[in-house]
């Protein structure tokens, strides 16, 4: 069974990558902003912010949202266990 904690490795790989293909230049990515929101206990999202470029992981639902400083949305990606295997491995 994967953990949350490696689970999250291979999003925010995942997330890098997206905020690249959406623009996002390099620079911005090693000053990358990182926060864990947690609701009763329990991690309920994780954010990631490059530049203008925000990610949201909503943990529960399996889903990362990137929207802009506006809040518009610039992709969603729905996540499963294999998805996001496979595209760490890329």
């Amino acid at each position: 069974m994967m953990t949350l904690e490696a689970r999250a490795d291979e999003v925010k790989r995942l997330v890098v990558r997206t905020f690249l293909d959406l623009g996002v230049p390099s620079r911005h990515l090693f000053q990358m902003e990182e926060a864990t929101v947690i609701l009763d206990g329990r991690s309920v999202a994780r954010t990631y912010q490059a530049g203008d470029t925000k990610a949201v992981w909503l943990v529960r639902k399996g889903l990362i949202r990137f929207v802009d400083l506006e809040g518009n949305t610039l992709r969603v990606i729905r996540l499963n266990p294999k998805r996001v295997a496979k595209t760490a491995a890329a």
